[in-house]
């Protein structure tokens, strides 16, 4: 079955999702209790460095995509130079500042990634700031690219996920937006 091609129910997604984040957690030694895997994918340096040091502070496990970081002495789980199609469901969350070249915004969400993304992305009209108290919106959305807006938006999806059902709608949304 090509994954990408229609609509996924919820549990074969999960079943999907958690063989892909085992693997990966293997890959880069990431321990089985860290629950969140992140992909950050921000041009900017300083701005790249600042959201995976505050995602590593709070135990979110992150890799980037970048070819300029060096691997030695960093904080988080790696860095890749790209991300393959079958990777892409290990990922629970995008943080994408909606510039950098590699990323199919598309297939990310349907493969259940949300985005914390850009509210300039080329998207925008179909995208919408999750709302938990009317059950509404599929991502997490900044207006600037200043690093503390970025890792606002972050934090703001992670108090949503911890609950179920907001998790639920969230990644229903996320899944029906394409």
């Amino acid at each position: 079955m090509n994954t990408f091609s229609g609509k996924m129910e919820l549990s074969d997604l999960r079943k999907i999702k958690d063989a892909a984040k085992s693997g990966f957690k293997s890959e880069f030694s990431i321990p089985k209790g860290v629950p969140i895997l992140a992909l950050v994918h921000i041009a900017d340096e300083s701005t790249r460095q600042f959201v995976l040091e505050g995602l590593s502070a709070i135990g979110v496990a992150n890799v980037t995509v970048s070819e300029t970081l060096d691997a030695s002495g960093r904080r988080y789980a790696g860095v890749r130079t790209a991300i393959n199609e079958s990777e892409i469901y290990a990922f629970d969350v995008l943080v994408y500042d909606g510039e950098s070249d590699g990323i199919d915004l598309v297939k990310f969400m349907k493969a259940g990634v949300v985005p914390v993304t850009s509210d300039r992305t080329v998207f925008a009209g179909v995208m919408k700031d999750f709302n938990p108290m009317k059950f509404e919106g599929n991502g997490f959305f900044f207006a600037s690219g200043n690093p503390y807006c970025i890792f606002e938006k972050v934090v703001s999806y992670l108090e949503n996920i911890k609950f179920p059902e907001d998790r639920r709608i969230l990644i229903k949304h996320v899944l029906d937006t394409f």
